[in-house]
């Protein structure tokens, strides 16, 4: 069993590589590669949804992992250090840019009920 401490310090280094992967050359490759002609009202850059297609400004956009980062059977602070890390900076075809609303967030509802009965049916 993980102490709580331990888990706060799990659950921090989690944060601190999610900070880091969007240096990463996949994250950087995965936007380049969802660049669109459109340009926003004011001039700004635009990226295209995976999903929708439509044409959104970089703070309505999510890098979303096809694989999701964690496995439905387990909680974030019991994955090793070196599973979250090769999950997290995977290779850019596992990555896809979607926007925000409405189709990242009925993503991550989805994966997190999924996650939630996984969970249940594990205690």
């Amino acid at each position: 069993m993980i102490s709580k401490i331990e888990k706060k310090h799990k659950l921090q280094l989690i944060k601190y590589m999610r900070k880091a992967f969007i240096h990463s050359e996949a994250y950087q490759e995965c936007l380049e590669k969802a660049l669109s002609k459109k340009k926003g009202p004011r001039g700004g850059i635009q990226y295209l949804c995976a999903e929708c297609k439509g044409s959104f400004s970089k703070a309505k956009i999510e890098i979303d992992h096809l694989i999701s980062l964690t496995p439905y059977r387990l909680f974030q602070y019991e994955m090793s250090e070196d599973m979250i890390w090769e999950r997290l900076f995977c290779d850019v075809s596992n990555l896809r840019v979607l926007c925000k609303k409405p189709c990242h967030l009925p993503n991550t509802k989805e994966q997190r009920r999924l996650r939630s009965i996984a969970k249940k049916a594990r205690l």
